[in-house]
């Protein structure tokens, strides 16, 4: 219950009074980023890979390795009189690692690594993105019998287990499209096996982009998220100072040193981890006096541990607002800042690696690559094989992803050099785009 952790953490500050250097901004339920460089956030992939594999197919390895795993094929196809023979041809082929790993989603179920506190919450990230989704078929069926005598074999080595759905997604409009994106690629097991990284990096910086957004912009922190204001060019588009939107909700809209939004997102997830395990748009927004009097006791306690003034409030968002102000004066008055630059520039520098773009006199922008136009456009056609131009734009602003009046010229553009449009009158009041998959 809510009451219950905000009582944990008044009892916790309370016992720190006189000791401002113990208190500790804990935001790891929601944020992949800790206060340290990015070598040192050693967050394990391959461990995040091995979870949504899981979530996929309700299926697990264990902790086993690839050797001991490889030993345990190749005594079970070897027991059997039908498909002994095949042994050394699949060692060759299929049964060494790469092999594997280029032949089936089964290969990142296998990993032994043990997850370290980064790597957990980028876990429990993806396991939210997930609540809405159900249990896959297992793909078993390869490109030839070879394969699917692989897959089917290693399947029946599997356990299967349920996953925990008891965590609602911070942001499920984003859960609901990544359950439609997800199903999407695994109609096609090489596109999934292609794409499955790509993928990964998008939503993972879909999810902390729209996050921050959404958290931080005061008129939309209690509301239920949605796909809030961020603008992006394509990587061969030109860009200027002139174009409002991408000036106004680009880059600089979340990392400006000045006015940036992602400046906040730490210390306001970390002041909010004290109150509640639930996302604050989750709160009910007409709480009983009594939870009122206890936030208030929180930020009296915050306030006094570093000499901070302290107001009273009757509504709860504005107590809240209140205490979420008084995190960041802390953060200001402290070496805290510089923990939360380390926060912003691992956001920066490693979530937005490749969606970011210097243009010099125009300023840095957010941008958008040809291989992830073409397979956010592919995730957004689906099984429709077309859609029309104005659906597909729509389709990436329900993601995240807007685009001015320039850009969708762009992207139109881009379409047409790739040969995926398709028009059905000369006027162009049709057009059309066709997956390319």
């Amino acid at each position: 219950m809510i009451e219950l952790k905000i009582e944990g953490s008044i009892k916790k500050i309370n016992e720190l009074q006189g000791k401002k250097g113990a208190y500790r901004n804990v935001a790891d339920q929601y944020l992949p980023i800790g206060p340290q460089t990015e070598k040192e956030q050693n967050l394990n992939w391959d461990i995040v890979y091995k979870s949504i594999v899981e979530n996929i197919f309700h299926l697990s390895c264990k902790n086993r390795d690839w050797n001991e795993l490889k030993a345990q094929l190749v005594d079970k196809i070897r027991g059997n009189r039908e498909t002994e023979n095949l042994i050394d041809i699949l060692q060759q082929t299929y049964l060494e690692k790469e092999g594997f790993k280029k032949s089936t989603p089964f290969y990142y179920l296998v990993c032994n690594g043990k997850a370290q506190a980064r790597t957990k919450t980028m876990v429990a990230i993806f396991d939210r993105l997930f609540y809405f989704s159900e249990k896959n078929t297992p793909i078993t069926k390869g490109n030839n019998f070879l394969e699917t005598l692989v897959n089917e074999n290693f399947v029946s080595l599997c356990d299967e287990i349920v996953k925990d759905k008891s965590q609602y997604p911070y942001l499920p409009f984003l859960a609901k499209l990544f359950h439609n994106d997800i199903n999407t690629l695994l109609k096609n097991s090489d596109y999934f096996l292609d794409e499955l990284h790509n993928f990964v990096e998008l939503y993972s910086f879909l999810y902390l982009t729209q996050l921050t957004v959404n958290l931080v912009t005061p008129d939309s922190r209690y509301k239920e998220p949605e796909s809030r204001k961020l603008y992006f060019i394509l990587e061969n588009e030109k860009a200027s100072q002139e174009r409002h939107d991408c000036r106004t909700y680009g880059f600089n809209y979340l990392f400006s040193k000045n006015t940036g939004l992602a400046w906040k997102l730490f210390p306001y997830l970390g002041y909010l981890d004290l109150i509640t395990d639930v996302p604050i748009w989750r709160i009910e927004p007409q709480q009983n006096e009594e939870f009122i009097g206890k936030i208030h006791e929180l930020n009296e306690l915050i306030a006094q541990l570093f000499e901070i003034p302290t107001m009273h409030f009757n509504d709860i968002k504005a107590a809240i607002n209140h205490g979420l102000t008084t995190q960041i004066e802390i953060f200001k008055k402290s070496e805290r800042s510089s923990a939360n630059e380390k926060v912003v520039n691992v956001f920066k520098d490693v979530f937005c690696r490749n969606f970011k773009t210097d243009r010099k006199k125009a300023g840095m922008h957010f941008v958008l690559k040809t291989n992830m136009v073409l397979l956010v456009t592919n995730l957004i056609i689906g099984t429709h094989q077309k859609m029309l131009i104005d659906e597909v734009i729509e389709g990436f602003q329900q993601r995240g992803i807007w685009f001015d009046i320039k850009s969708k010229g762009a992207l139109l553009k881009l379409y047409e050099n790739i040969g995926n449009i398709e028009k059905l009158s000369d006027s162009g009041d049709a057009v059309y785009v066709k997956s390319t998959i």
